[in-house]
C-alpha cells in the first residue's frame, strides 16, 4: 500500500489550528487520527507560545467545563471561518484522551 504524505496547510492571518491532510479528517476516533491531531496541535503550539498557553489552560479543564469553553470558541469561530478542519480540531479537544495527551506533552 502506498504511504500517505501528510501536509499541513497554513492560513495567513489565522492563529487557529492547522488542517492536516493524508488520512486526517471527518470523525476523530481511530488511534492514528488521534495521533495526527495531537501532532498537528503540538506543532502549532511549538510555533506560537500564546497558543501553547491557551492549550495548557483548555486541556487541564474538567471535561464538561472544557466542552463548554470549546462550544463558546466554536460559536465565535463560526462568525469568522467555515474551515471544517478548525471545527474538527475543537471536536478532538473535547475528548479527554486527546486533551490529556496534549497537556502531558505541553508539560502540564
Amino acid at each position: 500500500m502506498a504511504e500517505q504524505q501528510r501536509e499541513v496547510d497554513e492560513r495567513a492571518g489565522f492563529a487557529g489550528a492547522l488542517g492536516a491532510s493524508g488520512g486526517v479528517g471527518g470523525h476523530v476516533g481511530a488511534p492514528h487520527e488521534i495521533d495526527a491531531y495531537v501532532a498537528v496541535v503540538l506543532e502549532v503550539a511549538g510555533r506560537d507560545a500564546s497558543i501553547a498557553r491557551v492549550l495548557r489552560e483548555i486541556c487541564t479543564l474538567d471535561g464538561a467545563v472544557r466542552a463548554g469553553a470549546l462550544e463558546l470558541v466554536g460559536a465565535h469561530l463560526r462568525t469568522r471561518t467555515t474551515a471544517q478542519d478548525v471545527f474538527r480540531c475543537l471536536d478532538a479537544l473535547r475528548r479527554d484522551d486527546v486533551a490529556r495527551r496534549i497537556a502531558e506533552r505541553l508539560g502540564v
